[in-house]
């Protein structure tokens, strides 16, 4: 079994629980936060990839819908 440390030893039960609680919830906190990031960032990732897609068509000289349909043809 491992040793208490000092700090755990002073602490009663309620306040290792309590402790132990508050650290599950900041965990929760930072978890929302970082799932809150990643969704703003596959978005943007997204937008970046249509932006890009839509450059290219520009530049082919093609309409959307002639690309899509090249598209749709080579399947």
């Amino acid at each position: 079994m491992p040793r208490r440390s000092k700090k755990e030893i002073r602490m009663s039960y309620e306040e290792q629980i309590q402790e132990i609680e508050n650290k599950i919830e900041e965990h929760k906190e930072a978890i929302s936060r970082l799932k809150k990031e990643l969704k703003e960032k596959r978005a943007a990732k997204e937008q970046a990839d249509l932006e890009k897609l839509a450059a290219f068509v520009k530049e082919s000289g093609k309409s959307p819908e002639e690309v899509l349909s090249i598209l749709q043809n080579q399947e």
